[in-house]
């Protein structure tokens, strides 16, 4: 890895009643605003190894998210507006304009993510254009790129089939009629429904008994 690698975390800022709305049948507005909070912070721990430009990208800057970035060693940045393809183009044009060689990005969804497998995907684009951290839904909880064209790498982002199983494998397909070549990493899971909350919390408690 390189200092020209850049890390981007994309979050967004917490709110009652729009962040993880998918857990309030099981936690409330309230438990699921905590859930998201709970998630961004492990998330942000576990990305303080990461040896490369850190940037904590959020929806709207708040002191919350202000405190976020400095207690863990992140630059700071508002996302894009636009759909989620859009704001996720914007974060990967962003950071290759400001001269980053390589760029990878992830949410803060994916317990399974940490500085080893963010490490790999960084060693991966030795080897390919694209790398890709495949989620058991069928989407990908990182994506890292080489800088490259923009022309090559845009159609990753418009009209994506965002929230379908059919993501990981349009991105490849995609991809590879871009003639960019692709690397998947082990497949991870996220925290997206009642029953991944409580998969995460028999993860988080064994974790911390390790």
């Amino acid at each position: 890895m390189t200092q020209s690698s850049a890390l981007a975390v994309f979050a967004r800022t917490p709110q009652a009643g729009v962040t993880k709305t998918r857990l309030q049948p099981l936690l409330g507005e309230e438990g699921a605003l905590a859930a998201h909070v709970e998630l961004v912070e492990a998330t942000l721990l576990r990305m303080q190894a990461v040896e490369a430009t850190r940037t904590l990208w959020v929806t709207v800057q708040t002191p919350e998210t202000d405190r976020w970035a400095a207690a863990h060693g992140f630059t700071h940045a508002v996302q894009d507006s636009g759909d989620l393809g859009q704001r996720m183009a914007g974060v990967f044009k962003h950071l290759f304009d400001d001269g980053h060689g390589a760029v990878c990005l992830l949410g803060t969804d994916c317990p399974p993510i940490d500085a080893a497998y963010v490490g790999a995907a960084f060693a991966a684009l030795d080897e390919a254009d694209l790398v890709l951290g495949p989620a058991e839904d069928g989407g990908y909880g990182l994506i890292a790129l080489n800088n490259l064209p923009a022309a090559r790498w845009l159609p990753l982002f418009r009209d994506m089939p965002w929230s379908t199983a059919d993501v990981l494998d349009t991105s490849i397909v995609r991809a590879e009629a871009q003639g960019l070549s692709v690397l998947c990493l082990s497949e991870i899971w996220d925290v997206d429904v009642p029953a991944d909350w409580e998969r995460y919390q028999h993860w988080r408690d064994h974790t911390q008994d390790e």
